[in-house]
Formats: C-alpha cells, sequence, structure tokens
C-alpha cells in the first residue's frame, strides 16, 4: 500500500466514479432506446438546446472561479433552477429525442451533485 493513498479513496474520486458510471449506463440505456425507436433524427426542442446550453454556461463559469464573485444566494437560486429546469425539459421531451434529453438528464445530475458537493465542503 501506498504512503498516503487509501483502498477506498476521497469522497470526490467516489463522487466522480458514481457519476461516470450513471453517465455511462445512461449513454448506453439512450443508444438503445434511441435506435428502437427511430427517434434519433427527431431534432431536439429549443428549450433542450438552451438549458444544456445553460447548464454548460454554469460548468464553466463555476471552473472559471466567475461564481465565487457573485453573492451565494443569487448562485444557488441560479443553479438549482438551471438543475430543476433540464430536468422538467429533458423529461417532457424524452419522447422526441432521447439522446439530447438525457444528455440534458446527465448534465442536470452533474449539476445537482457538485453543488450537493460544494454545500457539504462548505459546511465543514
Amino acid at each position: 500500500m501506498m504512503d498516503g493513498v487509501e483502498l477506498i479513496g476521497s469522497l470526490t474520486m467516489n463522487i466522480a466514479l458514481i457519476l461516470i458510471c450513471t453517465f455511462f449506463i445512461a449513454s448506453i440505456i439512450a443508444i438503445l432506446s434511441s435506435i428502437k425507436k427511430n427517434n434519433i433524427r427527431n431534432k431536439p426542442s429549443s428549450a433542450v438546446v438552451i438549458v444544456i446550453a445553460l447548464q454548460v454556461l454554469v460548468f464553466i463559469l463555476f471552473f472559471a472561479n466567475i461564481l465565487a464573485n457573485l453573492q451565494e444566494e443569487v448562485v444557488s437560486i441560479i443553479w438549482w433552477g438551471i438543475v430543476l429546469a433540464g430536468f422538467i425539459v429533458s423529461i417532457k421531451d424524452f419522447k422526441n429525442n432521447s439522446m439530447a434529453s438525457t444528455l440534458c438528464i446527465l448534465l442536470s445530475i452533474c449539476l445537482a451533485a457538485l453543488k450537493l458537493l460544494l454545500f457539504a465542503i462548505t459546511s465543514m
């Protein structure tokens, strides 16, 4: 056993592994359901595209440390609003285009896990 490295690993690595496994499982389910239903060629609704763009923007702003300059309450409201919008819009549009909806759900899960991890770290 190496010095300083535990067998189980850190909490962040465990969460990252869970998110990666969830991503691959959901991607496989989306691809299989798209091939089965032949809806892979359907265009996603504009709401799904807008929500995905907002989710990617929040990821970029978070890792660029721009959100740290804003008030925490405003960031939390925007963050959870985008997460909920992602879940709602993707569930409504799942029959139209399951690939885009699955991507939107996965981004929402990643954003929610990241925010919960941030809450856990800041509350210590």
